[in-house]
């Protein structure tokens, strides 16, 4: 089985960006920056980028009360939303996962990279992943936006 893949992101669900972003500085001691861009249309979002080879965190707070991540949180409370995870190649990520019985939620290139380009991506149902919501990610030459 081809196991090349990195967890770029680990997205936290908030109900109050300022509040969380505080805490997880002192916690973590690390600054979280604004993010901007097409992918935070729906949600506020501050990341922590941890340097090369460790995962970001990322928090978001829904911008829209009847939006997927305030669903979430009123759903499950705050606390871990989804690992995002760099693939090599999506469609035969996919398919990997449609194998072992997971549904493909939506599959995307709406979103850019930091180069311009579509983000190809596609998102596996929590509860065929034991909760977590996986956002898989086309590798391509460039990074999230």
């Amino acid at each position: 089985m081809d196991s090349a893949f990195t967890i770029r992101r680990i997205g936290i669900a908030v109900r109050n960006l300022e509040q969380a972003s505080r805490m997880y500085s002192l916690m973590l001691g690390e600054e979280f920056r604004p993010v901007s861009g097409k992918r935070t249309e729906e949600v506020l979002c501050m990341e922590c980028d941890r340097g090369p080879g460790l995962p970001a965190i990322e928090l978001a707070q829904s911008v829209d009360d009847d939006g997927a991540l305030a669903r979430f949180i009123r759903k499950r409370g705050e606390g871990v939303h989804h690992l995002s995870i760099l693939v090599p190649d999506l469609e035969r990520a996919v398919r990997r996962v449609g194998s072992a019985g997971g549904r493909v939620v939506r599959t995307t290139s709406h979103y850019l990279r930091a180069d311009g380009g579509p983000l190809r991506e596609a998102f596996i149902h929590p509860k065929d992943a034991h909760g977590v919501l996986f956002h898989l990610v086309q590798e391509e030459s460039g990074d999230f936006a």
